[in-house]
């Protein structure tokens, strides 16, 4: 994570980036006539040392593109006035959602310092928390497999929530056993790291949100083996549960008041003698049996058995975030999560998403499309082919649900983007931080 941010409350040892709310603003202090405002907004001014960046518009676009540039400058350090705007949070957001850099395994770093100017510090401070929060969980993303497994995952996770008040406990592989986790040690038990859930408990009260996070440190997709464009950036396929790590960072950071426990079952979907297999029936925790027809619809295995242990802590609603699908990414793309549940929750996630721009979309889970789950052999099956395949997902995830207040979030395409995007480059997003940390604020 080599680009610093922080507040200031000096204008100097940096380039100045600049904003205005209007064009007499930006006329007054660039001297610049109007021909400057046909530049998509975005009106770039030279000015003795200073590259001064102005914008017209409060907008999400305008922000965007200043990180991009603050990213791709030769200079090292900004100045950010927010003095005289509105979206501060949108502006903290913006900027540093583009300018995040990974550049932990390059022999050159580059490093760049962002300090931010303000006059709303208290606000300002939580939004660059909640971005320091997501830069968090994309560098958890970011980590290659060789580096980031169950052990060494669980190992950061401790370690992220130090001096925090997190209470964090976990299950491992006997653990699971021994409570009936039986679809996470499945899917697990094939690598020499072993399976285990993660549980993180903050500001416990009665009936707490329970957030569930996918933890797969690496997909090879197991014996339905996936090819080997398919397998590129599978070492990704644990956003779910870096967002929800993220999330309850800012939250349990920012001092919210919102009781929340996470479970992050972590495990490692690969191929050896003991590897689960096409065929295998388990059964889960809370009792119903499944029939696995696809070793690489793994990670609704490992996120069932976790969903269904929630139900220990009587929760007042569940969410869960995961890249479950590819039919998520063919149904709406990079840019737009997939949600399905509880109606209510669906609504407020789309309403969180669009006040911190991680935009949201619901797919029904339309109880007709639960036929393709029947199993002959067994309560129900893993997977049946590519037919509303997101869908499957949601309705297989929803089985396991002790409540009716669930919300199934496929961020599959917005997580793991294979091109640039407007709010990211191409790559690991870090995509739900926001989101969550909204969405819960609402319930």
């Amino acid at each position: 994570m080599p680009t610093k941010f922080y507040l200031t409350d000096h204008a100097d040892g940096g380039v100045i980036v600049k904003f205005f709310k209007d064009r007499e603003s930006v006329k007054s202090y660039a001297n610049v006539d109007e021909d400057f405002f046909k530049r998509d907004n975005a009106i770039f001014v030279k000015k003795d040392r200073d590259y001064l960046i102005v914008y017209v518009k409060d907008e999400w676009k305008a922000y965007f593109l200043a990180g991009r540039y603050i990213k791709n400058s030769p200079f090292k350090e900004f100045i950010i006035d927010l003095r005289e705007i509105e979206s501060k949070d949108k502006a903290i957001i913006g900027i540093l959602s583009t300018s995040y850099i990974f550049d932990r395994y390059k022999s050159e770093k580059q490093e760049k310092i962002i300090k931010f100017i303000c006059d709303d510090k208290e606000k300002v401070k939580e939004y660059i928390t909640l971005m320091e929060a997501q830069y968090l969980a994309r560098d958890l993303a970011n980590e290659p497999p060789n580096v980031l497994n169950p052990e060494t995952y669980e190992k950061k996770i401790i370690e992220i929530f130090k001096g925090l008040p997190v209470n964090i406990k976990v299950l491992h592989y006997d653990d699971l056993i021994r409570e009936g986790l039986n679809l996470l040690v499945y899917v697990g038990k094939g690598s020499i790291y072993k399976p285990r859930l993660v549980i993180l408990e903050y500001n416990l009260k009665d009936n707490p949100i329970v957030l569930v996070g996918k933890a797969i440190t690496f997909d090879t997709g197991g014996y339905s083996l996936k090819p080997t464009d398919y397998m590129y950036n599978m070492h990704g396929d644990m956003s779910g549960s870096a967002a929800v790590i993220g999330a309850l960072y800012a939250i349990a950071k920012n001092k919210k008041d919102i009781p929340i426990v996470a479970l992050i079952p972590i495990a490692e979907n690969v191929i050896s003698g003991e590897s689960y297999k096409v065929n295998d029936i388990i059964k889960a925790y809370n009792g119903k049996t499944v029939e696995v027809t696809n070793t690489d619809a793994e990670g609704r295995l490992t996120l069932a058995d976790a969903i269904a242990y929630s139900a220990k802590y009587n929760p007042k609603a569940i969410i869960e975030v995961s890249t479950l699908t590819g039919g998520q990414i063919i149904a709406l793309g990079h840019e737009i999560a997939a949600a399905m549940g509880e109606k209510d929750l669906v609504n407020k996630a789309i309403e969180a998403g669009k006040e911190v721009y991680e935009l949201v979309w619901e797919l029904p889970l339309y109880e007709g499309y639960r036929e393709l789950l029947k199993s002959a052999v067994a309560d129900i099956k893993n997977a049946n082919g590519r037919e509303a395949h997101a869908i499957q997902g949601g309705l297989f995830l929803k089985e396991f649900s002790p409540i009716e207040k669930f919300l199934h979030l496929d961020i599959a395409g917005p997580a793991i983007a294979n091109r640039a995007i407007p709010s990211a480059y191409k790559g690991l997003t870090g995509f739900g931080v926001r989101l969550l940390y909204k969405l819960v604020q609402k319930l």
